[in-house]
C-alpha cells in the first residue's frame, strides 16, 4: 500500500505495517523533513482468507476473512413475520427435528438434525445440548455440526429459537432470535 506521512522530522524511523497486529512487516526508513510518501508491498495475510476448501469442498469463513459470505435472510420466527416452528428449549437443551429430505454432510446422509440452545445445529440425532463452547476441532461431541452462534445461551430468559424446513427448496433454516 501507499502511505503518506506529513510533517516528519528528518531522521531514521522504524515503521511497522500490516493488516492485523500479528501479521506485520517491520522496516527502517530514512526520511527528509516535511511530507514523505512510502510504498510497501504486503502479501495478503492468510488470516484474512477463508479456510479450505477441504477434501469435500467445504470452506470455513470467520469474522477475520476479507471475503464476505453472500446470503439472503430468511425470517423464521413467527413473531417477526416468519412461518417457522418455535422450539421451546431451556438452558443446555436440544431437540431432534426430522427433515423432509436427506442432507449430505462429509459423505454421510442425514434425515434429522439436532438443534441446541447453545447456537449450533448437529447433523443427526442427539439428546444433549450441554456442549461448549469448546475449541474446534475436537474429538468429543459435538461433531458434524454448524455453529453460527456457538456460546452458552440461556433461552428461557428471553428470545426465540425457531426453524423452518423447506422441502420444496431442500433447505432448513434455524434462527436464534434475541437469545440471552
Amino acid at each position: 500500500g501507499q502511505y503518506i506521512m506529513p510533517n516528519l522530522y528528518a531522521g531514521t524511523y522504524e515503521m511497522v505495517v500490516g493488516d492485523l497486529p500479528w501479521e506485520t512487516v517491520t522496516t527502517q526508513i530514512v526520511v527528509q523533513a516535511g511530507d514523505n510518501e512510502f510504498n510497501f508491498q504486503l502479501e495478503r495475510s492468510p488470516r484474512t482468507l477463508p479456510t479450505g476448501p477441504d477434501a469435500y469442498g467445504y470452506v470455513i469463513y470467520d469474522n477475520y476473512d476479507a471475503e464476505a459470505v453472500v446470503y439472503n435472510w430468511i425470517e423464521v420466527v413467527p413473531s417477526q413475520g416468519g412461518n417457522g416452528t418455535v422450539l421451546n428449549l431451556s438452558e443446555n437443551s436440544s431437540t431432534v427435528i426430522n427433515l423432509p429430505f436427506t442432507v449430505q454432510f462429509y459423505g454421510q446422509s442425514y434425515t434429522s438434525i439436532t438443534v441446541a440452545d447453545n447456537g449450533f445445529v448437529m447433523l443427526g440425532s442427539s439428546s444433549s445440548g450441554e456442549w461448549g463452547p469448546y475449541p474446534i476441532p475436537r474429538t468429543e461431541p459435538p461433531n458434524g455440526f454448524v455453529a453460527p452462534y456457538y456460546t452458552d445461551w440461556i433461552p428461557n430468559q428471553g428470545g426465540t429459537i425457531a426453524y423452518f424446513a423447506d422441502a420444496a427448496n431442500h433447505r432448513v433454516t434455524v434462527e436464534w432470535y434475541n437469545i440471552i
